[in-house]
């Protein structure tokens, strides 16, 4: 249980930042005024705070993977995956209201956006890491998973590629081992 506490948490947590941004929206108006301005003071200098939480958790995700000797680089991998899959809906919601509706928030949204999108790799990133330590991947797919990981769109591609190989590897190495 407790393996799926912080992929829970980096699932919903873009969900939680835009449910602040509307409150701080509807019952401070001045929020919209502020972000029009570029003018990070009063509540939109609130939700910039809490938009720090996102590199934070993030970085929380990655250690964790890293250090705990209860993720594989598989489990890791498919946590990556569910993160990613959950964020897709506020992607689209996100795009939409940038260039349907609002395109004046866009540089908060685009901070927002990459805040999220890092949040979502960590879980990635140290899949990659796992991985290329323990062979299952080489150094140069290393690299090129970490770098898919941090452009939008090509992560979540990453992110099934990722998974599928190291599941496989997972499957054949516990197959071999007569598992």
């Amino acid at each position: 249980m407790r393996k799926y506490i912080l992929p829970f948490l980096a699932g919903v947590f873009p969900y939680l930042l835009v449910l602040v941004f509307l409150y701080l929206m509807w019952f401070t108006p001045e929020v919209v005024y502020a972000a029009l301005n570029l003018n990070f003071t009063g509540p939109m200098l609130i939700f910039c705070l809490i938009l720090l939480l996102c590199p934070i958790l993030g970085f929380v995700c990655l250690m964790t993977g890293l250090l705990s000797t209860d993720f594989s680089p598989s489990l890791l991998a498919k946590q990556n995956l569910a993160v990613k899959l959950a964020h897709i809906p506020f992607y689209v919601v996100l795009f939409l209201l940038v260039f349907l509706a609002v395109p004046l928030f866009a540089p908060v949204i685009f901070l927002l956006d990459l805040s999220v999108l890092l949040l979502g790799s960590s879980f990635g990133i140290a899949a990659i890491i796992r991985a290329r330590l323990n062979g299952l991947i080489s150094t140069g797919q290393a690299v090129l998973h970490i770098i898919l990981h941090c452009i939008f769109v090509l992560d979540v591609i990453s992110a099934v590629l990722l998974w599928r190989k190291l599941n496989a590897a997972t499957n054949h190495t516990s197959v071999g081992n007569g598992h």
